[in-house]
């Protein structure tokens, strides 16, 4: 009659391998990560030795073929992807990019959010009220500034000053446009019939109750032709006027006017700047 080993009908776990231990069969031991079982009893035999002992499961490879999300992606905000090997980890981006795809057998990546048409949109209101005009034939008594932020973009201004007082009031009105980093700024926007900006004069001889001027500003920049804008910068706005001859011309006696009289109330300065995508937009001329 046979004889049946209670103890060996089942796999008897061991732990680690250890060299110098007795094994028998059907033993289970571990090691480097894999799990081994004893088919021939012995002692001091590895467990690579194939005559000794069978492979029962393999260890992982802790993410070296991109198996092992823990090891591919290791800092907040990382994203799990396929690339042409394995899976792969997109570091995050820079704060408001978005992420994009590149098409077919590509990898994604962030990128800026092109917005459609409209880009950015930035608006100055000019507090400062009763601006006296002096008797300069050149000044540039508003100024505000804006950032580009996108190098490509064309860019749209446009808004008005109010003014007061009949001077001078066919005076031509300048718009100038400067980089804030090293104060240049473009020849063309220094002309005072470039981008259509037009005054439309209070009536002669108006006084405080005579409101009825203004500025209106306007300019349009074509980044593709008018490299200098080509940039994403600080940008700084000077609105003001200047005269053919020289003399002291100026539009209007003031600018912003708050309470000038009984009858007035406050106007202020409002501008425009729109970022605009140059793939949607259409300058026609």
């Amino acid at each position: 009659m046979a004889t049946v080993n209670l103890g060996a009908i089942k796999f008897n776990w061991k732990g680690a391998f250890n060299n110098s231990t007795a094994y028998a069969v059907d033993d289970v031991v571990s090691s480097s990560g894999s799990s081994y079982v004893c088919i021939l009893a012995s002692t001091g035999n590895a467990v690579s030795n194939g005559t000794y002992w069978n492979i029962m499961s393999s260890a992982g490879t802790n993410g070296t073929n991109g198996t092992d999300v823990g090891t591919v992606i290791t800092t907040q905000g990382d994203i799990l992807y396929r690339n042409a090997s394995g899976l792969a980890r997109l570091g995050y981006g820079t704060a408001g990019q978005v992420l994009k795809t590149n098409g077919s057998g590509q990898n994604p990546s962030w990128g800026t959010d092109a917005g459609g048409s409209v880009r950015k949109v930035s608006m100055f209101n000019d507090a400062t009220y009763n601006i006296t005009t002096s008797n300069a034939s050149v000044s540039f008594p508003i100024a505000f500034d804006f950032v580009k932020s996108q190098a490509d973009s064309d860019i749209f201004i446009q808004g008005w000053t109010p003014s007061a007082i009949q001077s001078s009031h066919l005076v031509g009105v300048r718009m100038r446009l400067q980089k804030t980093s090293d104060s240049s700024y473009a020849g063309e926007t220094d002309d005072e019939n470039y981008g259509g900006n037009v005054f439309v004069g209070a009536y002669s001889g108006a006084d405080g109750d005579g409101q009825r001027g203004i500025v209106h500003w306007s300019r349009r920049i074509d980044t593709s032709s008018e490299t200098f804008f080509n940039v994403a910068s600080t940008f700084r706005v000077h609105l003001g006027w200047s005269t053919r001859d020289g003399s002291a011309q100026r539009p209007g006696e003031s600018w912003n006017p708050k309470y000038s009289s009984s009858r007035s109330r406050q106007n202020s300065t409002v501008i425009w700047v729109w970022e605009l995508s140059p793939t949607n937009t259409a300058f026609i001329t």
